[in-house]
């Protein structure tokens, strides 16, 4: 039996591969089950639109304007970007859908006349500053580009002409400006109107200039070597869900018999709605929520005896999600699970040449009330204490693994896949590099513990740790008591102090979340400024409603209010909610950016250049 497993488009903020495809091909094949797997996201960056041909099936599509004012815009890459936002605007206004701006839904996609910066600044506000395009990803010159086009998308009459020479004159090779430019794509073309079951499958029927084509090459060239018994799409983020729809449409027309399967983190967090959105049963056969390597396995094994797949634990069809029956299922020891496998994904296109280690399960600490990455009950079944271990011949096991990616792949990097990593484990991979030679660094979210002695610390220095990825949250003890941190300032400050001293690199976060007043979190920033020679780079995040979470379970606790109507809302992991007092994004955005100069900004954008800056 033949398997396809594909990461659709469109999330330009994946860095690396994402394990959960990788992982299940490993395990898949050990099954004996024929896999092909694809990473068809970082191919349609890279290929797709890092082509200047391509883009031209879009501009040709944009709404009829002044030549003379696109050539005006092109004199400025900023006010280049602040017009192709309004065209995209435009241009889904006359499509008949509304445009999409990310959370900002007072703000008029095209910007104002007044004010033509606004779509970038809306974009921006819900962002990152970077979408982590690297040099090495711009596979084609578009001033050399542009001279290969058809005469008539360089007929200097026409607007079409104009925005690509606009285009190709300032993203011939920046990877700053293509990155703003894919946000604009994602956000203002590529995404839904909104996140309601209406406007995904609206999004997913909409015929697109871009997705079609590759869609079209990618199914001919993948089903000319053979068609799939079964096809599973990975759903990481709520802005694959549109193109990933549509995909499964399309492999259905192609392929009529074929078993589509959508998994991931996405399926993992709305597993508790899917009784509520009977739509989606439509295109896909089955959902598998939770880790699916042994769930996707005993499917395969029913399908290819003959049987159905309905009942099996953890397949959820559209009899099971209205009977109920979604919880995911307990997944196997680690011990148990293949480790993954990589070929036929592109690691050399990645923005970032490394890979990821699964060392543990979830957050032993799991008590945070603001967290949006750990889900109480199934934390709470299969999260690893904080005294955990790994066995011998499982460190054996990595230890090849490692030693296989080197040779095979060129990757010496690597970055753990866990919410929070024991510390002793953590001492076992450091244990593991210098006893077996290996020659490998890597970096990992941790936790601020007294644990993170200066001896500690320059142990994982010397195994390789490059940095931690630390969440401070708030820098007030009565506010970390009041989330359930578990954590107080002093500890947090003496663990940076020996971090530094050892020579590993810090992130830390920092959460605004319901009920924080403003002036706390100035203070947070304003401490973080003072000790900055201790914190390379600082992430700052708007708090997100996740489904399935301490909040999400128990709103009360942050004295906020889910929003009417949030079950049809399909991004799960940004609910809508009410809260009373908290800071609007404009007012949020405007105390970051006083800060911009004095804090090591590496998770948020604090917006686009002023108008006429």
């Amino acid at each position: 039996m033949r398997i396809d497993l594909v990461f659709p488009p469109f999330d330009y903020s994946v860095l690396m591969p994402e394990l959960g495809i990788p992982l299940l091909a490993a395990n898949l094949r050990r099954a004996g089950f024929a896999v092909r797997q694809a990473d068809w996201n970082i191919e349609f960056v890279v290929n797709e639109l890092g082509r200047l041909s391509s883009l031209a099936r879009l501009v040709e599509r944009f709404p009829a304007e002044p030549v003379d004012e696109w050539r005006a815009a092109a004199e400025d890459p900023a006010r280049f970007l602040a017009r192709f936002a309004g065209a995209l605007g435009r241009l889904a206004a006359g499509t008949g859908r509304r445009a999409v701006s990310p959370r900002a839904r007072d703000s008029r996609p095209g910007g104002s006349a007044a004010d033509p910066f606004e779509a970038i600044r809306a974009v921006e506000r819900r962002t990152q500053k970077s979408c982590h395009l690297r040099p090495h990803q711009l596979g084609e010159d578009w001033r050399e580009a542009l001279e290969r086009l058809p005469d008539r998308l360089r007929n200097p009459r026409t607007a079409s002409a104009a925005v690509l020479a606009g285009l190709a004159r300032w993203g011939a090779r920046d990877p700053d400006f293509r990155a703003r430019l894919l946000r604009l794509l994602q956000h203002l073309h590529f995404a839904a109107a909104s996140g309601r079951v209406e406007d995904v499958l609206a999004a997913a029927d909409r015929p697109d200039p871009l997705l079609d084509p590759f869609y079209d090459a990618r199914l001919r060239t993948l089903f000319a070597a053979g068609t799939p018994r079964i096809f599973g799409i990975a759903i990481w983020s709520p802005l694959q869900l549109a193109p990933a729809l549509r995909l499964a449409r399309l492999v259905r027309t192609i392929v009529p018999d074929v078993t589509v399967v959508a998994g991931g983190a996405w399926c993992t967090y709305a597993a508790s709605r899917l009784g509520e959105l009977p739509e989606l049963f439509d295109r896909f056969d089955a959902v598998l929520p939770g880790e699916a390597d042994a769930t996707l396995a005993a499917l395969a094994a029913a399908l290819a005896a003959g049987r159905s797949g309905g009942g099996l634990p953890g397949v959820v069809d559209r009899s099971a999600a209205r009977a109920g029956r979604v919880a995911p299922p307990v997944p196997r020891p680690l011990e148990r699970i293949a480790l993954p496998v990589y070929d036929g994904l592109p690691l050399a296109s990645y923005p970032e040449r490394k890979l990821v280690l699964r060392l543990s399960r979830g957050c032993y600490w799991g008590r945070c009330t603001i967290c949006s990455h750990v889900l109480p009950g199934t934390n709470g079944r299969c999260a690893s204490r904080k005294d955990a271990r790994l066995s011998h011949g499982h460190l054996q096991r990595l230890a090849g693994h490692i030693r296989q990616v080197r040779r095979r792949h060129g990757v010496r990097h690597f970055t753990t896949a866990d919410n929070l990593v024991p510390p002793g484990i953590l001492r076992q991979l450091c244990d593991l590099r210098r006893t077996e030679r290996l020659d490998f660094t890597w970096d990992s979210l941790a936790r601020f513990d007294r644990e993170y002695d200066l001896a500690f610390c320059r142990m994982l220095a010397a195994g390789g740790c490059r940095r931690l990825d630390l969440g401070l949250e708030v820098a007030d003890d009565a506010e970390l008591r009041r989330i359930r941190k578990g954590l107080r300032l002093e500890t947090a400050l003496r663990t940076l102090r020996n971090l530094q001293r050892a020579g590993v690199g810090v992130m830390v976060f920092v959460v605004d979340y319901p009920g924080l007043p403003p002036e706390t979190l100035e203070q947070t920033l304003e401490w973080l400024a003072d000790h900055r020679e201790l914190v390379p780079a600082v992430s700052i995040s708007r708090f997100h409603l996740a489904c399935g979470t301490r909040a999400w379970r128990a709103p009360e606790s942050l004295g906020l209010r889910p929003a009417a109507g949030g079950e049809r809302d399909l991004n799960v992991f940004d609910q809508p909610y009410e809260s009373p007092g908290a800071l609007d994004e404009r007012r949020f955005a405007a105390i970051v950016r006083r800060y911009a100069d004095r804090l090591p900004l590496g998770g948020f954008a604090y917006g686009a250049p002023e108008p006429g800056a």
